[in-house]
């Protein structure tokens, strides 16, 4: 999502910019040496920089974040996670049943999705 910014950010490095600078002054066999070098020292750097990235994301991102800036409407809790779930697809069929999209006959031989999913 952020990888320009994090090569970006990879290339800017002081080990990646003084290696670059040995490079442009470097001929034969040495560049081609340097180059190797720089290859490795890249996937290394950017390996770096992809953590602190993620490390900076995270300081800031959260889930109750999430739900202060109403991006997320909710937290549900784990203990009540099976219920809620329950809930919603229940309130998913209706919806649909109304609109003609689904029969109007669920699964479960007794008629209870919520009784179904809870044995």
């Amino acid at each position: 999502m952020f990888a320009r910014e994090v090569e970006h950010e990879a290339s800017q490095d002081e080990r990646i910019e003084a290696l670059d600078g040995r490079i442009a002054e470097a001929e034969g066999a040495e560049r081609q040496e340097l180059r190797a070098r720089r290859a490795t020292l890249w996937v290394d750097v950017l390996a770096q920089k992809r953590r602190e990235f993620a490390d900076r994301f995270d300081a800031v991102h959260s889930i109750e974040r999430a739900v202060r800036v109403r991006s997320v409407s909710s937290i549900v809790a784990p203990p009540s996670l099976r219920a809620f779930l329950i809930d919603a697809v229940e309130r998913g069929i209706r919806r649909a049943e109304r609109s003609g999209a689904v029969s109007a006959n669920p699964t479960p031989a007794n008629g209870d999705l919520a009784h179904a999913a809870r044995r």
